[in-house]
């Protein structure tokens, strides 16, 4: 199991870089979590997001929590 610390090590090719990617991660993940308190979203773990390797950001992913009017399908077309 890699930690997310090691994969941001591995990644980012030095300790300037990692460091950045660090503060981008642990920014992201603050605002998406407060975000997710904020509208009533219970359901966090590992699998709703993603790390975005070139910046560290975290990209929250979870579809089931999209409102039902949305639909970018071509097959939901009214």
């Amino acid at each position: 199991m890699v930690l997310c610390r090691e994969a941001l090590l591995r990644v980012a090719g030095g300790p300037e870089l990692f460091l950045s990617m660090r503060g981008t991660y642990t920014a992201s993940l603050a605002a998406a979590s407060m975000a997710g308190y904020v509208a009533g979203v219970g359901d966090r773990h590992t699998d709703n997001f993603l790390v975005d390797l070139n910046s560290g950001a975290l990209v929250p992913i979870d579809f089931g929590q999209a409102p039902s009017h949305i639909c970018l399908s071509p097959s939901c077309a009214v």
